[in-house]
Formats: structure tokens, C-alpha cells, sequence
């Protein structure tokens, strides 16, 4: 028989795992699906259609056939999305006290990943085949090749993949594929779609070829991929209203207007841009406070490529619980703070709420936000700095932070900014390039650059095709560059540090004073004696004079601007631009017989001289 003691222990225990097990929950739910996805309860029995709302639980298997997919969401807002023609087994959905723990074994197929910042102890972990990518507050994509080796790529975050005794890690804009058993990063210069990724993988596929090859290879592929994707980018837009710098709901309305016909994403959750708008609800669990980020991707055809960041942080709306003593004011933001997005640079930092009269202010570029503790009450600044070069502050690279109270006095703090002026999201103007002078005499060209303030533009000069050396300036401006000897086609390209172009073309001459000289061939005056003619002809009759212009820069016809030779009561022979085919030149011209004829050449060049010559017929 139980004494009342041993009733008493196992209710208690009861209790305690009750309370473990309530703790602890499935935590992934379909948020969108596409075509035809099914699933598979604890890996047993009958495949049943997954419809949006279901919940997914530990051991389910999930299956996406061609054009399918389904987003499964996650507490704090982050998501996964098993693509098409994918089969994948979830062996760990749980969340526990705010953390998430995540395992899903890839048994074909690809999951493209987006991940918010995790809680100490979560881990997110995708198996596939015979390795493991853990990985670490991060958007991507890993699976499997059609090779059924594995494959990952990182677009931000870090990955780390394990493989039997290797282990590799990647952070934003690599890759990993398998080559004769081995792990290879790849470097790129973007992150890579799925698209790309099997491209990439279709080459390590090649036994025959070394990793050096292996690499090589890639690198060439890429920089063709980068080409494309820089031009697609150029013809792609996409603005979003930016967000607040905290929330008190736990779900977000996400606007924006994209360049029509394209698809834009979220979350793996993909819209057409039909109407040139989209609209995008996250929503996480009201107890997951936090950071929260969203990074766009846009698609063009099967080529996909981020095209946005935008962040919140995301506060309950439950009272905090008052903390005893003064808290000076303190940020948690590291110095300096990468901005790489104008949307998504959230400041962070810790005050005392205490005193309702206190103001708290973020001062950037002169100017000072309102005050801020009414959106802060509970003592944690969550403020969202927005930086572009079209807003004109992208120069400034000091915040100050200060928080002014009756009780506890003035405090400030100060933080320092790495703007990255190589995001197109930042830098978005273009650089405006026209010509201003030209002079053929002096030979230069004058270039005036504008709208580069606190940029770096590289100016690309190409004469006739053929690329110049590049000349970088800092600041807009005018700029003196010199010309080629001849005539030719200029194009001038200026790139700032985004990538962002402008171009400007014109075909330019250039004739700087020449040591040419024109010689006419034979003596200076000629005697002849010529019979009469018969009767009733004219005493008229021809001669070929001979003469050519010496010392042209490179016997370059182009610096010859005309020439006349002339003949005292006879009309000029002009020959134009149309008439040069070289530096040589045979002319007939009409003799007198009984008379003396003067024939006199000029020769004009476009640097300004004239040549001149005579030749002297005397004719008997």
C-alpha cells in the first residue's frame, strides 16, 4: 500500500513532466504552399494533402513534387521553404523557453532557409545525405544535387557543414559543393540561387578535373553570372516603406513597389509584381521578442537575387517588471555599426524608464529624432537609423544618443557608423557624367561628373573600343583627360562603388602642331619644248604634277583638313577630306603652250598650318 509521502512524490512528478512536456512544443506551421505537397504522420501510413494552417510536428515526412512548395514558419519568425521535387523528413520541431530546435533530414531535394537571430542553445540543423550544416542567424539554401551529394550556399550568416572527419565553414556569398568525396568552398560574388548552385555543382561533378580546375572554373562561371545579375539588377527596382524601429505586435505589414512583371519574396513567400505592389504579413509568437529581419529576394525567370533589407525589433506589449537602482545609459550596438541597408540598421542600447519626464533622443547628420522613451518604455532603445546617399546624410558617420532627466542628469553615448557605400541599397544615385570642352588643337577633353558627393567614381575611358586606363576621383567635379593624335570614338563610363553607371560618348580630333613638310616631285620649274599642234586644236594640254605631305603623324591622311592648287585665270582645284586615301598625290593640270605657268599648291592641316609649294612650267 502507498503512504501518503509516495502519493505526494508522484504527483509531483507528474506535474514536473507535464510541465517539461508543455514547455517544450511542435513549433512549425504551414504558412504558404504551391502545387501539390503532401505529407507523411511520423513517416507511417497514408500521404495527406498539407494544407496552409497545419501544423508540423517531430518525425513528419514532407513531400513537394515539380513546381511545389511549402513554407513552414517558426515561432520567431523564421521560416524555411522545402522546394520543388523535395522529400524531407522533419526529425526535430521544438521550441523550449524560446529557443528553437530544429533538425530536418533531406532525403532529396533543396530547403532555402531564412533564419532570425537566435536565443543562446537553438540550433537549426538540415541532414543531408552523409553530412550536416548547422546553421547560425543566416538566409541560404542546402540540400541535395541531383548528384545526391550535398550542396549549400549562403547569401548572409554563417554555415557550418560536417562531412565524416571534414568540417568546412561559409559565411554570405559562398558555396559548398562535393568533389571526388571532398567539401569545396567556392567563392562568389553574390550568393547563389538553386539555379546557379546546380551549375556550379554540374562542374565539381567532373572527376577528371583537380580542385584548382574545379575553382578556376567557377570563378568563370561566376564572373559571367555576375555580369548578367549586375544588368538584371540595373533594370530591377524595388523600394520599400521603411519600417518603425519597434513594434508592439507580433506581425508586421511589409509594402513595397517593384518593377513590373518580376516576383519578389519574403520569407520563401514569392508574389508577382503585376501591379508594380506588394504586400507581405510576417508574424511570429507574441512571447519571441527580439530583432526581427526580412530580406527580399527578387526573381527573374529561374535567376533569383536579394534585393532588400528590413528590419524592426518586436517588444511585447506586456508591462516590464521594474528593476530596482539607476541604469545609466548604456549601448549594446557594437562600435562601429556595419550599414549596409538603409532600412535595416537598428540601434541598440539600455536606459532607466524610470523617470516619465526624461527625454531620450538619437541624433545622426544634425538631426534629432523625437523622444523616444514613449516607444521605449521598458528601458531597451530599439531605434531604426535610416542611411542613403538621396537622403543626404550617408556622409555623417557619428551617431549620439542622449538622454536628458530631472532626477539622474544629462548622459550621452556615441557610436560610430561603417557605411558601406557599395550597397545598391544605399547608394542608388547614379553618377551624372557630360563633356563640357573639347580642343583638338591642345588636344584634351573636359569631363564634368556630378551627383558623387562622399562616392568613388571610376572613370573608364574606351578610344575605339579599346579600354583605357581607369582614373579614379572622389568628389564631383571637372576633370581634364588628354586625347589620342587622330580622329576617334570616345566612350567615357563612370561607375561609383555600387556599381551604379553613366555613360557619355562623342568621336573627338586631335592635331597638335606638326613637322610636316610638302615636297612636289622634280625640279622646281620645268622647260619643255612641245611641237604645235595640228590646226584648229587649242595650245592647251596637261601634265601630271606629282606631290605628297611628309611627317603627318603616323602618315595619317585624317590630319589634312584641304587642299587647293591654283593657277592665275583658272579655277581652283579643291580637294577635300573625301579625296585623301593616303598622304600622296597625283593631279593633272593644264599648260599653255608660249606661256609660263605658275601652279601653286597649299596644303591645310586641321593643327592650323598651311604647307605651301609652286612648280613653274615654261613651255616653248
Amino acid at each position: 500500500m502507498c503512504s501518503r509521502y509516495s502519493r505526494v512524490i508522484a504527483i509531483f512528478l507528474a506535474l514536473l513532466v507535464a510541465n517539461s512536456f508543455a514547455a517544450k512544443s511542435a513549433s512549425g506551421k504551414v504558412r504558404s504552399r504551391i502545387g501539390e505537397v503532401t505529407t507523411q504522420k511520423e513517416g507511417k501510413g497514408d500521404w495527406k494533402d498539407l494544407k496552409v494552417g497545419n501544423k508540423v510536428n517531430q518525425s513528419d515526412l514532407i513531400r513537394t513534387l515539380l513546381e511545389s512548395q511549402a513554407i513552414i514558419a517558426l515561432p520567431d519568425g523564421s521560416n524555411f521553404s522545402i522546394e520543388e521535387n523535395s522529400l524531407v523528413s522533419m526529425t526535430e520541431v521544438m521550441t523550449d523557453d524560446g529557443k528553437n530546435y530544429i533538425t530536418a533530414e533531406i532525403k532529396s531535394g533543396k530547403i532555402k532557409f531564412d533564419v532570425q537571430k537566435q536565443n543562446g542553445g537553438s540550433h537549426f540543423k538540415f541532414k543531408t545525405g552523409t553530412a550536416t550544416a548547422a546553421i547560425r542567424g543566416t538566409y541560404g539554401l542546402t540540400g541535395l544535387s541531383e548528384r545526391q551529394t550535398p550542396i549549400a550556399a549562403l547569401i548572409f550568416g554563417k554555415m557550418d557543414m560536417f562531412m565524416g572527419t571534414q568540417a568546412v565553414s561559409i559565411h554570405e556569398n559562398q558555396a559548398i559543393v562535393t568533389h571526388r568525396d571532398k567539401l569545396v568552398v567556392i567563392d562568389l560574388s553574390a550568393g547563389a540561387d538553386a539555379d546557379f548552385l546546380d551549375k556550379i555543382d554540374s562542374l565539381a561533378g567532373d572527376s577528371t578535373i583537380t580542385e584548382e580546375e574545379l575553382l578556376k572554373k567557377a570563378g568563370e562561371l561566376d564572373k559571367l553570372r555576375a555580369e548578367a545579375l549586375k544588368k538584371l539588377k540595373d533594370s530591377v527596382r524595388c523600394e520599400f516603406e521603411a519600417l518603425p524601429d519597434t513594434i508592439r505586435e507580433n506581425s508586421v505589414k511589409i509594402q513595397g513597389q517593384c518593377t513590373q512583371g518580376i516576383k519578389v519574396g519574403i520569407g520563401g513567400e514569392m508574389q508577382n509584381s503585376d501591379e508594380g505592389s506588394v504586400t507581405f504579413t510576417p508574424e511570429w509568437s507574441p512571447k519571441q521578442q527580439g530583432p526581427k529581419k526580412f530580406t527580399v529576394t527578387c526573381q527573374v525567370g529561374k535567376t533569383s537575387f536579394d534585393c532588400g533589407n528590413l528590419a524592426t525589433y518586436y517588444v511585447s506589449s506586456a508591462p516590464r517588471d521594474s528593476v530596482a537602482g539607476h541604469e545609466p545609459l548604456t549601448l549594446i550596438t557594437s562600435s562601429p555599426l556595419t550599414v549596409s541597408d538603409p532600412s535595416a540598421t537598428i540601434i541598440e542600447g539600455r536606459f532607466d524608464p524610470s523617470d516619465p519626464n526624461a527625454t531620450l533622443t538619437v541624433t545622426h547628420d544634425g538631426k534629432v529624432s523625437d523622444n523616444l522613451l514613449l516607444r521605449n518604455p521598458d528601458g531597451h532603445l530599439r531605434y531604426n537609423l535610416s542611411i542613403k546617399d538621396s537622403w543626404k546624410n550617408w556622409n555623417s558617420e557619428l551617431v549620439e544618443v542622449e538622454y536628458n532627466s530631472e532626477k539622474y542628469g544629462t548622459e550621452k553615448a556615441t557610436l560610430k557608423l561603417a557605411i558601406k557605400k557599395n550597397s545598391k541599397t544605399i547608394n542608388t544615385i547614379s553618377p551624372t557624367i557630360g563633356i563640357t570642352r573639347t580642343d583638338s588643337l591642345k588636344c584634351f577633353i573636359k569631363l564634368n561628373i556630378k551627383d558623387t558627393e562622399g562616392d568613388q567614381v571610376i572613370l573608364t575611358p574606351y578610344v575605339d573600343g579599346v579600354k583605357g586606363i581607369d582614373q579614379i576621383y572622389g568628389n564631383s567635379g571637372e576633370y581634364t583627360l588628354k586625347t589620342t593624335k587622330g580622329i576617334h570614338n570616345y566612350n567615357f563610363t563612370a561607375e561609383d562603388l555600387a556599381g551604379n553607371t553613366s555613360k557619355v560618348s562623342k568621336t573627338l580630333g586631335c592635331f597638335p602642331k606638326t613637322n610636316a613638310t610638302l615636297d612636289v616631285e622634280g625640279p622646281k620649274k620645268i622647260r619643255l619644248r612641245v611641237p604645235r599642234p595640228p590646226q584648229n586644236h587649242t595650245n592647251r594640254f596637261y601634265q601630271m604634277i606629282r606631290f605628297k605631305v611628309n611627317e603627318l603623324p603616323e602618315n595619317n591622311p585624317q590630319f589634312i583638313k584641304r587642299i587647293v592648287i591654283s593657277q592665275s585665270g583658272e579655277k581652283d582645284d579643291v580637294l577635300t577630306e573625301t579625296d585623301f586615301h593616303g598622304t600622296a598625290f597625283d593631279r593633272q593640270v593644264g599648260i599653255i603652250r608660249g606661256k609660263t605657268t605658275e601652279i601653286k599648291i597649299k596644303v591645310f592641316l586641321k593643327s592650323g598650318e598651311t604647307l605651301n609649294a609652286t612648280k613653274i612650267y615654261e613651255v616653248r
